[in-house]
């Protein structure tokens, strides 16, 4: 999900969302958060279709939110009916074209595993769960910070939010800022943060549930996360000059032109000199 910095009396409104993408690559993480103001600057990036992963994610988001819906309503509710939702979802965000990739190579595929992931949530992960607040939107502010998110649900004692995709500790970052925007809004404080994973693969899997009980230390993580990002784009504000305001991690796995759009432009000076160049450069096959 892109976002666009926001400034209303000096204030930055950052999303929950992506706090793990800026702590894995601030470059990469302030083309998803700031297009606008990049463009502005005079910076440009390609446009991309939607990614096949991130319309699974987003479609298996839209049925577990219905499904933890009418659980927390009383209503009985079953695997076709996820997968129902979710597949519509899934049509809607590929609607004007899509990526695929080897894992899932055409809609009928994509269809397929939805249905699975849907049975298996159903199965596996929504009975344990007793929801409180479901993806509700929620802000706290700190000084000249706003956080912003819709935690996918709040629970008595935890928070969980739902992976289709590998997950990575520096998640947990994220949902440390989910904790942060239930207590500034009167929920109680979790004691877990549990991320459900549902994989989007070629073979049915289990799902998985990934526990991290240091909560405060989450808490801590997202808001030096947030200090970071107001600190850089205040930077770039002042000098426009990206090196300067945007720390960057060539050794981040999503370093490549499939995850970032500024992989190879002028707003990312070390992949704009491509590997052949050096290659050129030195001599070297």
């Amino acid at each position: 999900m892109r976002v666009s910095l926001m400034t209303t009396n000096n204030t930055i409104k950052i999303r929950v969302s992506e706090l793990a993408s800026y702590h894995n690559c601030p470059t990469r993480g302030a083309v998803r958060m700031f297009p606008d103001i990049l463009r502005e600057a005079g910076f440009t990036f390609a446009a991309a279709k939607p990614r096949i992963y991130t319309a699974f994610g987003t479609a298996m988001h839209s049925g577990a939110a219905h499904a933890l819906r009418e659980k927390k309503s009383g209503t009985i509710i079953s695997p076709s009916d996820i997968a129902g939702v979710s597949i519509d979802k899934f049509r809607s965000e590929i609607s004007d074209g899509v990526e695929w990739d080897d894992v899932t190579p055409s809609i009928k595929t994509a269809e397929g595993q939805i249905s699975k992931a849907a049975a298996a949530y159903h199965e596996f992960i929504l009975p344990g769960i007793e929801p409180v607040s479901i993806e509700e939107p929620l802000t706290a502010s700190r000084g000249d910070v706003t956080l912003s998110g819709h935690a996918d649900v709040i629970c008595p004692d935890k928070i969980r939010d739902l992976k289709t995709g590998q997950v990575s500790a520096s998640y947990f970052i994220q949902m440390g800022g989910y904790s942060l925007l239930a207590k500034a809004n009167n929920f109680p404080r979790p004691v877990q943060l549990v991320i459900d994973q549902i994989k989007r693969a070629k073979k049915s899997e289990m799902p998985k549930c990934i526990i991290n009980n240091d909560v405060t230390a989450n808490e801590r993580i997202a808001w030096a996360t947030l200090g970071r990002i107001a600190a850089d784009i205040a930077t770039f504000k002042e000098t426009g000059d990206p090196v300067r305001s945007f720390p960057v991690n060539p050794g981040s796995k999503f370093c490549s032109p499939k995850y970032c759009a500024a992989w190879g432009t002028d707003f990312c000076q070390i992949t704009k000199r491509r590997p052949n160049d050096y290659n050129k450069n030195t001599g070297r096959d």
